[in-house]
């Protein structure tokens, strides 16, 4: 059968109706003056004499299929098992359709998303983390050095993971890839950022391997004793002594809690040369603004890089790449920083927007 899609009357012309009727016009002399059905100009009076309303009455609509106490099971599952298809919910209930589930879903704005990568936070770290909130609640931001190092990479691929969420739930535990160091080779990097101010970008050397009576690898990478003779005698030292005559305050640096740069020889260069730190919560890249420049920079590094890139082909575009960025694009983030603060607090020590 096909379905008669009638025109909706809009709410002006019905009360020209309803005024056409009250002057006394009979219903055949009121449709030839609307420009409308015999009936629509009857239904029109009709519905305003009885509920005194000239707007459209609510729709019933077609009655849900699935019971409340079906739909409940359907959240609870959802909740359960956040990362699994609609397909899979509905066998794990099994008296229940897909598009059921989606429709469910839907109702309770809860949708499927790509889970936003975030470091795994215990309880421990978390209560570090809200401590170090608390305790820089006030601070002074300007007078922070933001430093890190970062792979880069060419022809990194993406995860096409789903997790089912409610607007507002990106950040729960439940909703999180939790993300764990890279082993894949790459060339590192290390750079620094104050707000107002972009500081250089150096490539690192990494120290190569050794091998142990049992064959085994051992070490590698950037040590204590390279990390002090590469960054902190160097390019950071040099950087802290022009912010310092810049902004007229003395300055601290911030550092997350790498190995690197908590060796003995990176202790006692810092003390040698008075580089002063703020000490950084673990796992906690949403309280160091120069984590969102290494997305930026690494994003423009993928737009112009192959996959099969040179260790100096990624180096050369890397520094391009630096060389793009903005200090308004470096305030944008080191401007927030009262703001990540607070996030912080407000969750407890868990995971931010950031």
């Amino acid at each position: 059968m096909v379905r008669n899609h009638k025109k909706e009357l809009s709410e002006g012309l019905r009360g020209y109706i309803l005024a056409l009727w009250e002057e006394g016009y009979t219903y055949r002399d009121i449709a030839h003056r609307a420009h409308v059905s015999l009936t629509a100009a009857y239904n029109t009076v009709a519905r305003a004499k009885k509920y005194h309303t000239l707007s459209s009455l609510p729709r019933s609509g077609r009655p849900c299929a699935l019971p409340a106490r079906k739909h409940g099971i359907i959240i609870q599952t959802l909740r359960t098992h956040r990362f699994e298809p609609y397909s899979m919910i509905a066998k794990r209930i099994g008296t229940v359709t897909a598009r059921q589930v989606r429709s469910v879903a839907y109702k309770a704005r809860y949708r499927r998303r790509v889970p936003r990568r975030k470091p795994f936070i215990d309880r421990e770290k978390a209560i570090k983390r809200l401590n170090w909130a608390q305790a820089n609640r006030f601070r002074d931001w300007n007078t922070i050095v933001w430093t890190d190092e970062s792979k880069i990479e060419s022809g990194q691929a993406q995860s096409h993971l789903l997790v089912t969420r409610r607007p507002g739930e990106a950040d729960l535990t439940k909703c999180i890839v939790p993300s764990f160091r890279s082993t894949r080779k790459s060339i590192m990097v290390w750079g620094c950022i104050s707000h107002g101010y972009k500081g250089p970008i150096i490539l690192l050397k990494p120290e190569p391997p050794t091998t142990t009576s049992t064959g085994r690898k051992k070490g590698g990478g950037i040590s204590s004793k390279g990390y002090a003779e590469q960054v902190l005698s160097g390019p950071l030292r040099e950087f802290l002594s022009y912010m310092e005559k810049e902004k007229g305050l003395p300055m601290l640096v911030v550092e997350d809690g790498a190995p690197p740069h908590r060796g003995k020889t990176a202790q006692k260069t810092r003390e040698l040369y008075g580089i002063k730190q703020l000490p950084h919560p673990p796992n906690s890249p949403d309280l160091n603004p120069i984590e969102q420049i290494w997305i930026l920079l690494k994003k423009r590094v993928a737009s112009t890089l192959g996959f099969r890139s040179t260790a100096e082909e990624i180096w050369k575009a890397t520094q391009v790449a630096w060389e793009s960025i903005t200090i308004d694009e470096i305030n944008m983030h080191t401007g927030k920083m009262n703001d990540r603060v607070t996030a912080v607090a407000a969750a407890k020590g868990l995971h931010t927007k950031f």
